[in-house]
Protein backbone atom coordinates (compact mmCIF):
# COMPACT_ATOMS: atom_id res chain seq x y z
CA UNK A 1 0.00 0.00 0.00
CA UNK A 2 2.80 2.49 0.88
CA UNK A 3 5.21 1.12 -1.32
CA UNK A 4 5.64 4.56 -2.70
CA UNK A 5 7.51 5.76 0.24
CA UNK A 6 10.54 3.54 -0.28
CA UNK A 7 12.13 6.15 -1.43
CA UNK A 8 16.38 5.15 -2.74
CA UNK A 9 17.42 8.38 -1.37
CA UNK A 10 19.26 9.38 -4.43
CA UNK A 11 22.05 12.32 -4.26
CA UNK A 12 21.35 15.33 -6.88
CA UNK A 13 23.64 16.51 -9.46
CA UNK A 14 25.06 19.63 -10.98
CA UNK A 15 26.73 20.45 -14.09
CA UNK A 16 28.67 23.65 -13.83
CA UNK A 17 28.09 24.98 -10.13
CA UNK A 18 30.18 22.24 -8.06
CA UNK A 19 28.79 18.89 -6.91
CA UNK A 20 25.70 19.22 -4.80
CA UNK A 21 25.90 16.88 -1.79
CA UNK A 22 22.83 15.29 0.29
CA UNK A 23 22.23 14.42 3.27
CA UNK A 24 19.95 11.45 3.37
CA UNK A 25 18.29 8.52 5.65
CA UNK A 26 16.41 7.28 6.41
CA UNK A 27 14.00 4.73 8.36
CA UNK A 28 10.47 5.67 8.97
CA UNK A 29 7.89 3.75 10.73
CA UNK A 30 3.79 4.06 11.02
CA UNK A 31 1.90 1.69 12.51
CA UNK A 32 -2.05 2.10 14.09
CA UNK A 33 -4.13 0.28 16.36
CA UNK A 34 -7.86 0.87 16.69
CA UNK A 35 -7.04 4.41 18.55
CA UNK A 36 -3.50 4.77 18.45
CA UNK A 37 -1.29 5.65 15.77
CA UNK A 38 2.68 5.12 16.47
CA UNK A 39 5.24 7.03 14.71
CA UNK A 40 9.09 6.50 15.09
CA UNK A 41 12.52 7.37 12.68
CA UNK A 42 15.88 7.31 13.30
CA UNK A 43 17.82 10.53 14.02
CA UNK A 44 20.48 10.02 11.61
CA UNK A 45 22.15 12.05 8.44
CA UNK A 46 24.60 10.37 5.63
CA UNK A 47 25.98 11.08 2.67
CA UNK A 48 28.42 9.14 -0.12
CA UNK A 49 27.99 6.39 2.30
CA UNK A 50 29.33 7.72 5.47
CA UNK A 51 27.15 8.75 8.72
CA UNK A 52 27.59 12.49 8.74
CA UNK A 53 25.71 13.32 12.21
CA UNK A 54 22.75 11.91 14.77
CA UNK A 55 20.50 14.74 15.64
CA UNK A 56 18.48 15.24 12.67
CA UNK A 57 14.49 16.05 13.46
CA UNK A 58 12.19 13.39 10.75
CA UNK A 59 9.11 13.95 13.76
CA UNK A 60 7.26 17.02 13.76
CA UNK A 61 4.55 17.41 16.07
CA UNK A 62 1.40 18.70 14.33
CA UNK A 63 -1.53 20.58 16.59
CA UNK A 64 -2.57 17.73 19.17
CA UNK A 65 -3.90 15.05 17.19
CA UNK A 66 -1.19 14.86 14.56
CA UNK A 67 2.88 14.27 13.04
CA UNK A 68 4.51 15.26 9.51
CA UNK A 69 7.34 12.82 8.93
CA UNK A 70 10.30 13.33 6.24
CA UNK A 71 12.42 10.43 4.49
CA UNK A 72 14.84 10.61 2.18
CA UNK A 73 17.23 14.12 1.07
CA UNK A 74 17.10 16.50 4.43
CA UNK A 75 19.49 18.90 3.26
CA UNK A 76 21.44 19.64 -0.07
CA UNK A 77 24.99 21.19 0.28
CA UNK A 78 27.40 22.83 -1.81
CA UNK A 79 30.45 24.41 -2.88
CA UNK A 80 30.33 27.93 -3.60
CA UNK A 81 33.83 30.19 -3.56
CA UNK A 82 35.18 27.10 -2.04
CA UNK A 83 32.83 27.50 1.02
CA UNK A 84 29.66 24.95 2.07
CA UNK A 85 26.47 26.71 1.14
CA UNK A 86 23.33 24.97 2.30
CA UNK A 87 20.79 25.18 -0.77
CA UNK A 88 17.66 23.14 0.98
CA UNK A 89 16.93 22.64 4.66
CA UNK A 90 13.99 20.58 4.34
CA UNK A 91 13.10 19.89 8.43
CA UNK A 92 13.54 23.70 8.46
CA UNK A 93 11.04 23.92 6.11
CA UNK A 94 8.91 21.74 7.77
CA UNK A 95 9.04 23.10 10.89
CA UNK A 96 8.88 26.62 9.92
CA UNK A 97 5.66 26.11 7.93
CA UNK A 98 4.32 24.15 11.11
CA UNK A 99 5.08 26.78 13.42
CA UNK A 100 3.26 29.31 11.21
CA UNK A 101 -0.01 27.32 11.03
CA UNK A 102 -0.22 26.01 14.80
CA UNK A 103 -3.93 25.79 14.65
CA UNK A 104 -4.08 24.12 11.48
CA UNK A 105 -5.47 20.72 10.62
CA UNK A 106 -3.84 17.40 9.55
CA UNK A 107 -4.49 17.92 5.99
CA UNK A 108 -4.25 21.63 5.75
CA UNK A 109 -1.36 21.27 7.76
CA UNK A 110 0.03 18.81 4.96
CA UNK A 111 -1.40 20.92 2.26
CA UNK A 112 0.55 24.01 3.44
CA UNK A 113 4.07 22.24 4.46
CA UNK A 114 3.66 20.86 0.97
CA UNK A 115 3.43 23.97 -1.09
CA UNK A 116 6.42 25.39 0.94
CA UNK A 117 8.12 22.08 0.16
CA UNK A 118 7.72 22.82 -3.55
CA UNK A 119 8.51 26.28 -3.52
CA UNK A 120 11.83 25.74 -1.93
CA UNK A 121 12.55 23.05 -4.57
CA UNK A 122 11.23 25.65 -6.99
CA UNK A 123 13.98 28.02 -5.48
CA UNK A 124 16.71 25.76 -5.39
CA UNK A 125 16.02 24.84 -9.32
CA UNK A 126 15.97 28.53 -9.80
CA UNK A 127 19.64 28.63 -8.48
CA UNK A 128 20.91 25.42 -9.96
CA UNK A 129 19.59 25.22 -13.29
CA UNK A 130 21.13 22.32 -14.48
CA UNK A 131 19.91 20.22 -11.26
CA UNK A 132 18.95 16.57 -12.20
CA UNK A 133 18.84 13.38 -11.06
CA UNK A 134 17.06 9.93 -11.26
CA UNK A 135 13.27 9.57 -12.19
CA UNK A 136 12.54 6.81 -10.90
CA UNK A 137 13.52 6.94 -7.55
CA UNK A 138 12.48 9.77 -4.87
CA UNK A 139 14.82 12.12 -3.58
CA UNK A 140 12.42 13.42 -0.85
CA UNK A 141 9.51 12.12 0.52
CA UNK A 142 7.15 13.82 3.01
CA UNK A 143 3.76 12.50 4.75
CA UNK A 144 1.41 13.80 7.69
CA UNK A 145 -0.21 11.42 9.88
CA UNK A 146 -3.02 11.85 12.40
CA UNK A 147 -6.97 12.19 12.77
CA UNK A 148 -9.47 14.06 11.61
CA UNK A 149 -12.79 14.20 12.22
CA UNK A 150 -12.42 10.52 14.41
CA UNK A 151 -10.52 9.24 11.09
CA UNK A 152 -6.72 7.97 11.00
CA UNK A 153 -5.35 8.48 8.23
CA UNK A 154 -1.90 9.19 6.10
CA UNK A 155 -1.01 11.53 3.54
CA UNK A 156 2.17 11.46 1.93
CA UNK A 157 3.74 12.74 -1.53
CA UNK A 158 7.29 11.08 -3.03
CA UNK A 159 9.15 13.92 -5.07
CA UNK A 160 11.13 12.69 -8.03
CA UNK A 161 14.27 15.21 -9.77
CA UNK A 162 14.05 15.64 -13.20
CA UNK A 163 16.01 13.38 -15.77
CA UNK A 164 16.82 16.59 -17.83
CA UNK A 165 18.54 20.05 -16.73
CA UNK A 166 15.51 22.87 -16.89
CA UNK A 167 12.53 19.94 -16.43
CA UNK A 168 10.09 20.39 -13.41
CA UNK A 169 10.57 18.49 -10.19
CA UNK A 170 7.83 15.48 -10.05
CA UNK A 171 5.42 14.58 -7.29
CA UNK A 172 3.57 11.55 -6.50
CA UNK A 173 0.86 11.84 -3.90
CA UNK A 174 -1.56 9.39 -2.09
CA UNK A 175 -3.89 9.07 0.83
CA UNK A 176 -5.21 6.12 3.28
CA UNK A 177 -7.26 5.38 5.87
CA UNK A 178 -4.68 3.90 8.44
CA UNK A 179 -6.75 0.32 9.32
CA UNK A 180 -5.71 -1.71 12.91
CA UNK A 181 -2.73 -3.63 12.76
CA UNK A 182 -0.85 -1.08 10.17
CA UNK A 183 3.07 -1.55 10.61
CA UNK A 184 4.41 0.05 7.64
CA UNK A 185 8.21 0.68 7.57
CA UNK A 186 8.83 3.66 5.27
CA UNK A 187 12.62 4.58 3.48
CA UNK A 188 15.50 1.90 4.13
CA UNK A 189 12.47 -1.06 5.10
CA UNK A 190 14.55 -3.76 3.90
CA UNK A 191 15.46 -5.43 7.12
CA UNK A 192 12.12 -4.66 8.58
CA UNK A 193 10.25 -6.40 6.23
CA UNK A 194 12.69 -9.07 6.63
CA UNK A 195 11.93 -9.44 10.00
CA UNK A 196 8.48 -9.08 10.36
CA UNK A 197 7.52 -10.70 7.21
CA UNK A 198 10.54 -12.96 6.36
CA UNK A 199 10.77 -16.92 7.02
CA UNK A 200 12.60 -17.95 9.89
CA UNK A 201 15.69 -18.74 10.50
CA UNK A 202 18.67 -16.49 9.10
CA UNK A 203 18.94 -13.66 9.15
CA UNK A 204 17.92 -11.59 12.41
CA UNK A 205 17.23 -14.62 14.20
CA UNK A 206 17.26 -12.82 17.78
CA UNK A 207 14.95 -10.33 16.43
CA UNK A 208 12.86 -12.85 14.46
CA UNK A 209 12.52 -14.88 17.52
CA UNK A 210 11.05 -12.18 19.60
CA UNK A 211 7.73 -12.93 21.23
CA UNK A 212 6.29 -9.53 19.71
CA UNK A 213 7.73 -10.63 16.50
CA UNK A 214 6.52 -13.44 16.69
CA UNK A 215 2.61 -12.72 17.99
CA UNK A 216 2.65 -9.90 14.98
CA UNK A 217 3.58 -12.93 12.27
CA UNK A 218 1.05 -14.80 13.93
CA UNK A 219 -1.90 -11.57 13.32
CA UNK A 220 -0.43 -10.96 9.85
CA UNK A 221 -1.63 -15.23 9.36
CA UNK A 222 -5.42 -15.50 10.93
CA UNK A 223 -8.12 -12.82 9.34
CA UNK A 224 -9.61 -10.91 12.15
CA UNK A 225 -6.03 -11.07 14.87
CA UNK A 226 -4.34 -7.77 13.47
CA UNK A 227 -6.95 -6.35 15.69
CA UNK A 228 -5.59 -7.75 18.89
CA UNK A 229 -2.23 -5.72 18.26
CA UNK A 230 -1.79 -3.14 20.89
CA UNK A 231 0.56 0.04 21.26
CA UNK A 232 3.26 -1.18 23.40
CA UNK A 233 3.30 -4.19 20.80
CA UNK A 234 3.54 -1.57 17.78
CA UNK A 235 5.97 0.11 19.71
CA UNK A 236 8.17 -2.28 20.39
CA UNK A 237 7.93 -3.76 16.89
CA UNK A 238 9.37 -0.71 15.89
CA UNK A 239 12.52 -0.27 18.14
CA UNK A 240 13.31 -4.18 17.61
CA UNK A 241 13.36 -3.29 13.59
CA UNK A 242 15.07 -0.03 13.75
CA UNK A 243 17.83 -0.87 16.22
CA UNK A 244 18.42 -4.33 13.51
CA UNK A 245 18.52 -2.27 10.69
CA UNK A 246 21.56 0.23 12.70
CA UNK A 247 23.21 -3.03 13.23
CA UNK A 248 26.68 -4.96 11.22
CA UNK A 249 24.58 -7.50 10.35
CA UNK A 250 21.55 -5.08 8.89
CA UNK A 251 23.98 -2.58 6.92
CA UNK A 252 25.38 -6.35 5.58
CA UNK A 253 21.84 -7.35 4.67
CA UNK A 254 20.41 -4.14 2.94
CA UNK A 255 23.58 -1.24 1.68
CA UNK A 256 20.55 1.57 2.52
CA UNK A 257 20.90 0.79 5.85
CA UNK A 258 24.31 2.72 6.34
CA UNK A 259 21.70 5.61 6.29
CA UNK A 260 20.02 4.77 9.47
CA UNK A 261 21.20 5.26 13.31
CA UNK A 262 20.16 6.56 16.64
CA UNK A 263 19.23 7.74 18.79
CA UNK A 264 15.49 6.69 17.70
CA UNK A 265 12.35 8.84 18.46
CA UNK A 266 9.22 7.56 19.30
CA UNK A 267 5.74 8.79 19.55
CA UNK A 268 1.97 8.10 19.82
CA UNK A 269 -0.90 9.42 18.74
CA UNK A 270 -3.85 8.78 20.42
CA UNK A 271 -7.65 9.71 19.17
CA UNK A 272 -8.35 11.13 22.64
CA UNK A 273 -5.39 12.49 23.98
CA UNK A 274 -3.43 13.50 21.40
CA UNK A 275 -0.09 13.54 20.44
CA UNK A 276 3.15 12.85 23.03
CA UNK A 277 6.41 11.28 22.48
CA UNK A 278 7.59 8.33 24.48
CA UNK A 279 11.12 8.49 23.53
CA UNK A 280 12.42 11.78 22.43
Amino acid sequence: MLKVLCALMIALSLLHDGEMTAREGTLVIVGATADTIVIAADSATSANGKLLGTSAKKIFKVGKYGACFLEGTVTLTSIRDGKIAIDADFPGVISHSLATHPLASIVSSYQLTLSALLEAIHLLQVKHPDMHGDPNHSFLSFGCVGYQESQAKILTTDFYSPLAAGQQTVTKATEHELRPGLFAPLGASATSNEIIRGAGGKPFVSAKEQPVVMKYKSALRAAGLLESITTEDLIDLAKICLEATETQEGRDFDTKAYTVGGPNHFAVIDRHQGFRWTQK
